[in-house]
């Protein structure tokens, strides 16, 4: 149960900073392509409040490496691993919650911001063109 625990707190600390800050940060248009280096991803993190510092995420992953790489045969240093991934699940678990719900003010920011733009302009057939150049506003 503990080996199944510690393996899944790898998997979800690598989703969240390989995959979820990327796809997050390319959605809210703070990062133009999906090869933007992690430290900067970090720091564009770090300053939309996201997380709560770049060393904060670093310590996440320094347990992730602690429980990946090494494998201590002193107890009491395995015991304070375990301890260690049990407080960054937390931690880990409190950025994924956020992550989700700033997709979900993404969607829902887009999804009223379009129907807005067509209420305004009904009948646009080029919604792609920006509003002022569109017949309606001409």
């Amino acid at each position: 149960m503990v080996n199944s625990f510690l393996f899944n707190y790898i998997k979800i600390q690598d989703k969240l900073g390989a995959k979820l800050f990327r796809q997050l940060l390319l959605a809210l248009r703070e990062i133009d392509d999906a090869s933007t280096p992690m430290i900067d991803i970090l720091n564009r993190l770090e300053k939309l409040n996201i997380i709560e510092s770049v060393e904060q995420w670093d310590k996440l992953r320094e347990i992730r490496n602690l429980i990946t790489h090494e494998y201590p045969l002193d107890i009491d240093e395995r015991l304070e691993n375990i301890a260690l991934a049990l407080a960054g699940f937390e931690q880990l678990n409190q950025l994924y919650i956020l992550v989700q719900l700033q997709f979900q003010l993404f969607i829902i920011t887009n999804f009223w911001f379009l129907w807005f733009c067509h209420a305004l302009n009904p009948l646009d057939t080029e919604p792609d063109r920006p509003l002022a150049l569109s017949g309606r506003f001409r």
